[in-house]
């Protein structure tokens, strides 16, 4: 004898950092969906200026701030390491993710891609940006006030992996070293 059908969407993204906008998103999500599975595209790339974070690293981003708002049970984090090539990309993300019935993104490209296997976007998803990945990667890199542009427990993750520091050393234009550039407690002596 098996229950109802869970219903469940899958949220893609590089998550970049995993940021306040992010979060919204994912909060909004969930009070649409029993199950959320994020999608984390690009996992295979790390220590370039747009793709900073290692898989991994985005994973624990999330989940992180998961344990933090309670939501672990409701949520899976998936890394893809492809999605250079559109045509297997949702074919992929169906293969490795746990089942959904919908997608939720506001990216066109995105949108058009589902589509083609057939998977509808949702129809209730939250408007406007909130922030983007960009401006907290720049925000980072310049040494500027980040820590409000990610939640809490995310900026604990960013701060104990080093974040701060490679994107900080990567926008000096030197080699990433753990001991290269001060963390933001030691910028404001």
């Amino acid at each position: 004898m098996t229950g109802p059908p869970v219903s469940a969407c899958v949220l893609p993204g590089r998550f970049q950092p995993f940021h306040h906008g992010h979060a919204a998103v994912l909060d909004h999500a969930l009070s649409l969906y029993e199950r959320v599975i994020v999608a984390v595209s690009n996992a295979h790339l790390s220590h370039l200026p747009n793709d900073p974070f290692t898989g991994g690293e985005r994973y624990e981003m999330i989940d992180a701030f998961c344990r933090e708002s309670a939501v672990s049970d409701r949520v899976a984090i998936i890394p893809v390491a492809v999605d250079d090539a559109p045509t297997t990309w949702v074919a992929t993300i169906r293969a490795i993710c746990p089942p959904f019935q919908e997608v939720y993104t506001r990216s066109p490209l995105t949108q058009t891609h589902f589509a083609y296997w057939g998977i509808p976007t949702s129809a209730q998803l939250l408007a406007g940006h909130l922030i983007s990945g960009s401006e907290v990667r720049r925000a980072i890199a310049q040494g500027t006030d980040w820590l409000p542009l990610v939640p809490p427990a995310v900026a604990d993750t960013i701060i104990r992996i080093d974040g701060h520091t490679r994107l900080q050393a990567m926008a000096q234009g030197s080699n990433y070293r753990r001991d290269s550039v001060p963390t933001p407690n030691q910028n404001k002596e």
